[in-house]
């Protein structure tokens, strides 16, 4: 199903959402959303879910420096937001959800591997859970960057502009607090340098998982189980990225655990 972009989602959330409906069909499904909540006007109404629940942290939100705080939706019986840690809320149910549904947010859970192995237990027998996330920490731009770019320094605005303009590729991972401040300081000034190190190293926004950390995690569903990098970046193009990649690989060559710096992003799909 084609949906058109008139819901009032942001492109990223739009593609992520088409992407979830070639794995899953919503009509008279219960459907626990983690990390967001889509228009009830487009997941009850127009697609039909029996009912949808969406989770969202205050713990995250409340650290966000864009103040873009959402405000969910009122509960009208088969829409329900709620304001939970998504551990928290998930221990406190069992098998009620035919699909757990999440898109641009498993980055930013900070107790990952809890809300992985407690997801199997809130979902019906048969039920799926669909993920697709962006940037990871191993990825390369996988620091966060919320709030507006200074207009002094006369640059396009927004958050992925200063993911993919002033944030060199594995910056983040190549260089320690100390270097990186310093890089971004000499190309930018100390106040914004701070805020860009502070985002990158120490904000509790983001998790600072690597692939192999989420694929530990999520381990192996029982049927139809998929989890494959996205957004990867063509490293062979490019004799600067080349460079690049060589210095962060060299760095994490003696852990054997940490392979994939090329993947921004990763999409899970599992039935169990």
């Amino acid at each position: 199903m084609i949906i058109e972009p008139i819901w009032g989602l942001s492109a990223h959330q739009h593609s992520f959402f088409q992407e979830f409906l070639k794995y899953c069909d919503i009509n008279g499904k219960d459907v626990l959303e983690l990390g967001g909540a889509m228009p009830s006007d487009l997941v009850i109404e127009y697609l039909g879910a029996n009912s949808w629940t969406c989770v969202q942290s205050a713990d995250y939100e409340a650290h966000r420096s864009d103040n873009q705080k959402p405000s969910p939706e009122k509960n009208d019986g088969r829409y329900r937001p709620v304001w939970a840690n998504a551990e928290d809320f998930l221990e406190s149910t069992k098998e009620q959800w035919d699909i757990v549904f999440s898109i641009a947010a498993f980055e930013h859970v900070l107790k990952l591997p809890t809300v992985a192995r407690l997801l199997p237990k809130v979902l019906k027998v048969g039920g799926s859970l669909f993920s697709i996330f962006a940037p990871i920490w191993s990825g390369p731009w996988g620091q966060h960057f919320t709030g507006s770019v200074p207009e002094r320094f006369g640059r396009p605005h927004g958050e992925w502009t200063t993911q993919l303009i002033f944030n060199g590729p594995w910056d983040h991972l190549i260089y320690g607090t100390t270097e990186y401040l310093e890089i971004y300081t000499a190309k930018f000034d100390r106040e914004f340098a701070e805020e860009l190190t502070y985002q990158t190293y120490q904000s509790p926004q983001i998790s600072r998982l690597h692939f192999e950390d989420y694929r530990y995690a999520f381990g192996v569903g029982t049927n139809n189980y998929k989890f494959y990098g996205i957004f990867d970046l063509p490293v062979e193009k490019s004799v600067t990225l080349k460079a690049q990649y060589r210095i962060v690989t060299a760095k994490y060559g003696k852990r054997k655990y940490y392979k994939n710096f090329v993947s921004s992003g990763i999409l899970i799909y599992s039935q169990y």
